[in-house]
């Protein structure tokens, strides 16, 4: 598209701030489109409107998983959305807000990362094309959309995914999944295996189980390997590792401003399989132990993963401790892991989802 033309578009990006992966995403969407000289506005229109409510929904969408994963699975991998979520996207809470963002805006294109706003501005787009950015490594039920014009997903799987569910293959594009991270995978070293932690996230509740095995596993894991945990901003976990006596492998960090550069940098990266984290799991090209998975998206994530042995799923640390020992010990495996990511990474992802924002709609 001619320079000329792009100056003349404004693209509207909207994201809910549940979680944090679809704020990440869309904030890499925004810097890339910005970066291709375009007006691009980013917001949660939700969370503009009152805070309250995705507070309530972040509880919601939390205790759901906990208290009733089956229930949760259930909803999230059914053929079709709930009469509920139809509802949402015509009457609920959520209408409105959105409404208003793009009527005050006016957008061109309108970039979504969450379903929700996705499908309400699919019905409310007046002109603007809608391009919905799914932000896990499988979809959900709430995607498929008749009036959505293009999906940006991660992989073939999320696209067979929608395919399945009615969307058209002319509308998907494989682009890898949008993140903010920029990695060298020339960072790795050879002379001892580095194991990244990562159990920090925006809301404590869902790493309380990760960082509980994380605790319980790390005193049996005495191997000539070096170890950086990042609690991120779980205090909860930051505190408890703090009162264990660990050893000088082990080094025990909080937020970091570095993690693009620690990722690059390790061997084995164990963590929850959020989108985002996979997805820089990935683009980083290390051996991965996915630990924990919670249902729904989680759950999908963790099955692409092990569909294609690009990670070692583990719940209990009998199960982290022994693919800690194999990884370490079995430097073939460990490196064919590597490979593999290395061959689903997608380290541009958001430049590609923004060549697909501003090329030409055919439908």
């Amino acid at each position: 598209m001619p320079l000329y033309d792009q100056l003349m578009l404004r693209i509207l990006v909207l994201y809910l701030s549940i979680g944090s992966g679809h704020q990440v995403a869309a904030e890499a969407i925004t810097a890339a489109l910005r970066r291709a000289n375009v007006e691009a506005i980013c917001t949660d229109p939700i969370a503009e409107h009152s805070r309250v409510w995705i507070s309530l929904m972040n509880l919601g969408n939390s205790l759901s998983g906990l208290m009733i994963p089956r229930l949760y699975n259930k909803l999230w991998s059914n053929g079709r959305a709930s009469p509920l979520t139809n509802w949402m996207t015509t009457h609920g809470f959520a209408v409105h807000p959105i409404r208003s963002a793009i009527d005050a805006i006016k957008p061109d294109r309108i970039v979504c990362t969450h379903a929700l706003p996705a499908r309400v501005a699919a019905q409310h787009k007046r002109q603007a094309q809608v391009i919905g950015v799914v932000t896990d490594f499988g979809a959900h039920a709430y995607w498929p959309h008749p009036l959505i014009d293009r999906y940006c997903v991660p992989v073939d799987d999320v696209g067979a995914d929608l395919i399945k569910r009615g969307i058209d293959l002319q509308r998907i594009h494989v682009t890898g999944l949008p993140t903010l991270t920029r990695l060298d995978r020339a960072g790795r070293s050879n002379d001892r295996v580095n194991v990244l932690i990562v159990i920090g996230g925006r809301r404590a509740g869902p790493y309380r189980r990760a960082a509980q095995l994380i605790i319980k596993a790390l005193p049996q894991l005495d191997l000539p390997i070096r170890i950086t945990i990042v609690t991120g901003a779980n205090q909860t976990a930051h505190r408890q590792l703090s009162s264990l006596k660990l050893p000088d492998s082990i080094e025990l960090l909080g937020i970091v401003d570095d993690l693009p550069t620690r990722l690059s940098r390790a061997d084995i990266v164990i963590g929850k399989p959020g989108g985002v984290l996979t997805a820089e799991v990935l683009a980083a090209g290390a051996a991965f132990i996915a630990i924990t998975p919670g249902p729904g998206q989680e759950t999908a994530n963790a099955e692409f993963l092990q569909r294609h042995l690009l990670a070692m799923i583990c719940h209990r640390p009998d199960e982290l401790i022994n693919a800690v020992v194999q990884l370490a010990a079995d430097t073939a495996l460990r490196q064919h892991m590597q490979q593999a990511a290395q061959h689903f990474g997608r380290p541009n992802a958001a430049d590609d989802v923004a060549q697909i924002v501003l090329s030409t709609c055919h439908r």
